[in-house]
């Protein structure tokens, strides 16, 4: 069934920023699990360890489970002065463990800190609420659990034998940014409108020849590459996966032209 722009049905869509209801679950579910370990559990209590053994990734783990390393020789990958650090998770996270491929997805759902729920919802609402509305709920859905799938990955492959807690959303939510970066743009910049719903998507080629979406690309990578070359780090100490939020941008960057329900509709039109 073709679905008609606003001006043609008489219906008006909602405003750009008045979140979608599945949207405001999906950030209060974050907000309650964050809280649940905050209040009730404690951040990072014993308690709290044990629901990142089971929904946490952790590279390492998987390249354990599957083969590609031992848990003695990830020891002589160790730098020395991280050796009593990283034993002491060793006895913790590897005996008899399996893959546990779900926290590929799961962990997307945990996050270190306040500061870190809080910007990444910030990103999410903004983001995945044109994107939500352009895809509806169950490819909105599937957009956000491939781009999670796809930044734990992409920190498996880039960091195998790191003995490290990976959780947050970023990941999902970069693949959000890159889904939006193909139809939120127009000659004004980024404007995620109700007419956003309709606007004709940019080809993956279009999105790196026209100057808003390519300037927005440039420095969103450039951000990305900072943190990760000066080792930047989240308040409390957490390191920032940047690796995550690539693989993430790169599967929503892919995977919206498969999803979108207006793909055949494209703009070959430059952006000034």
């Amino acid at each position: 069934m073709k679905q008609l722009p606003p001006e043609e049905t008489g219906v008006e869509n909602p405003p750009a920023f008045n979140v979608p209801g599945p949207l405001l679950l999906l950030v209060g579910l974050l907000a309650a699990v964050h809280l649940w370990r905050s209040l009730g559990l404690g951040l990072w209590s014993s308690a709290d360890l044990e629901i990142l053994r089971e929904f946490a990734f952790i590279p390492a783990r998987l390249s354990v489970a599957l083969g590609f390393v031992s848990p003695p020789e990830l020891l002589t990958r160790v730098p020395f002065e991280e050796l009593r650090l990283k034993s002491a998770l060793m006895q913790v996270l590897f005996p008899g463990e399996s893959a546990r491929l779900w926290t590929l997805v799961t962990s997307a759902f945990l996050h270190g800190g306040n500061e870190h729920i809080i910007l990444n919802s910030l990103w999410l609402v903004i983001f995945g609420t044109p994107v939500i509305r352009r895809l509806g709920t169950v490819r909105f859905a599937v957009l956000f659990g491939v781009s999670a799938v796809a930044g734990s990955l992409l920190f498996l492959i880039l960091k195998p034998y790191d003995i490290v807690v990976l959780v947050g959303a970023s990941g999902a939510v970069s693949g959000l940014t890159a889904a939006a970066m193909r139809f939120c743009f127009t000659e004004s910049g980024f404007l995620p409108d109700k007419s956003a719903l309709y606007r004709p998507a940019l080809s993956l080629s279009a999105t790196f020849r026209n100057r808003a979406p390519l300037t927005f690309f440039i420095v969103w990578l450039a951000i990305n590459l900072i943190m990760g070359l000066l080792g930047s780090s989240m308040p409390g100490g957490s390191e920032i996966a940047w690796q995550a939020h690539l693989g993430g941008f790169a599967a929503g960057l892919l995977l919206f032209g498969v999803l979108d329900p207006h793909s055949s509709r494209r703009e070959s039109a430059s952006l000034s």
